[in-house]
């Protein structure tokens, strides 16, 4: 499994999961747990330096990079909890789900 992104978004991640008191309270995780996590990540993603120019979500045209991404790689799902990709359900064949439904998916697998 691997993931995508239009630029290293390593270092916000980190920053975000360290330094968020929100996130860390409802998240109960150590340090360690982040660089972790950080490091899976980073060996299991893709870095998209170029990508299509679509224009699907009129609302928020920032999230047609996600579409766009995915679609340069062949991706079978793009799993976000952003409402604007959520509501195509599909695009181009890409399943668009919330990280609930993928862990659902995920769970005949192991």
């Amino acid at each position: 499994m691997s993931s995508i992104s239009p630029r290293p978004s390593w270092k916000e991640t980190h920053r975000v999961l360290l330094t968020y008191p929100r996130i860390r309270k409802r998240y109960p995780y150590s340090d360690g747990d982040v660089e972790d996590s950080i490091e899976r990540l980073r060996e299991a993603s893709y870095v998209i330096s170029r990508w299509p120019k679509i224009e699907v979500i009129k609302k928020d045209p920032k999230d047609d990079m996600i579409l766009a991404c995915a679609l340069e790689v062949g991706a079978d799902y793009i799993v976000s909890k952003d409402d604007h990709l959520k509501s195509l359900g599909e695009y181009r064949g890409i399943k668009i789900v919330s990280t609930d439904e993928f862990l659902r998916l995920l769970r005949p697998l192991q």
